[in-house]
């Protein structure tokens, strides 16, 4: 199981792909290594950073995000 990151602020969810590129790996190393992946928004559309308004999209992206979507995305793999 991998959990993407989006990088910088996210406010949209990229193609989950797995990528890699810090540790040399191809732009789909980890769907090519055999493991599921997601990609989320963290919880707030864009154009960001203007969820930082919200107090929920704050804690949604901050703490909410993975917390939420990891046990779900478990639940389907297995």
């Amino acid at each position: 199981f991998y959990y993407q990151a989006n990088g910088g602020l996210d406010g949209s969810v990229a193609k989950a792909v797995g990528r890699l590129l810090f540790s040399g790996g191809s732009d789909s190393a980890a769907l090519n290594e055999g493991f599921a992946v997601i990609s989320s928004d963290m919880g707030h559309p864009s154009p960001t950073p203007l969820f930082g308004l919200d107090p929920q999209a704050r804690l949604d992206y901050g703490y909410n995000a993975v917390a939420d979507l990891t046990p779900m995305a478990k639940n389907i793999i297995e």
